[in-house]
């Protein structure tokens, strides 16, 4: 095999491999911004907001094997906040990141007009003191009547660069099940590092003397 056909090869085993890697992305470690985040109530608490250990796989359409802890009890590893005034939930990364993906999961045991505290959700993502991106009156945690785990995902632009992300009610009490984060590096970065590696497999060996 020659030299330029072994560089090559290894460019393909490098590239493979970072892209099966970038397939399940970055799970970012959160911590939850316990002084901006309203106390919770109803015997839950703040930690029950990134503290389930459930199999997280963000890769799957359906990220979870099994679904977080769910139900609400005096024990239970989920956060509502005390009143139906709302409340926000801030959770820090641990580092600056971009091509987020953000995972919420909501309450599965609720009735009736329950439904709506994990609904009508202001999301802020913050970089530093400075507000990069904000959807207010997202409704993307599905009910229980539409699919029993209570869960969605919120993508913001890829160019959205983020520490930290605020999840928020104004209409209802605020009722967050688990959250997961996650940085998915966008494909053009594989094929840029593909072109060069190829590049510099193709360099011309030196001949021997």
């Amino acid at each position: 095999m020659t030299r330029n056909h072994t560089l090559i090869s290894i460019a393909l085993v490098i590239v493979l491999a970072l892209s099966g890697a970038a397939s399940a992305g970055t799970i970012i470690p959160l911590t939850v911004d316990v002084p901006n985040t309203t106390a919770p109530g109803h015997g839950t608490s703040i930690a029950g907001l990134i503290s389930d250990t459930f199999a997280y796989d963000p890769a799957d359409a359906d990220p979870w094997t099994p679904a977080p802890s769910q139900t609400w009890s005096p024990t239970s590893e989920i956060y509502i906040t005390p009143s139906a005034a709302g409340g926000v939930a801030t959770i820090d990364f641990d580092a600056v990141y971009d091509t987020l993906i953000l995972d919420i999961w909501g309450r599965s045991d609720y009735a009736g007009a329950e439904a709506t505290r994990s609904q009508n959700l202001t999301i802020t993502f913050y970089n530093g003191a400075v507000v990069t991106h904000q959807v207010t009156g997202w409704n993307g945690v599905s009910t229980k009547e539409d699919d029993p785990i209570s869960y969605g995902r919120y993508t913001p632009p890829a160019s959205v660069l983020a520490d930290s992300v605020a999840i928020g009610h104004t209409s209802d009490y605020l009722l967050l099940a688990e959250v997961r984060a996650v940085s998915i590096p966008e494909p053009s970065t594989f094929a840029l590092l593909t072109m060069s590696l190829f590049g510099v497999a193709s360099i011309p060996g030196r001949k021997p003397k």
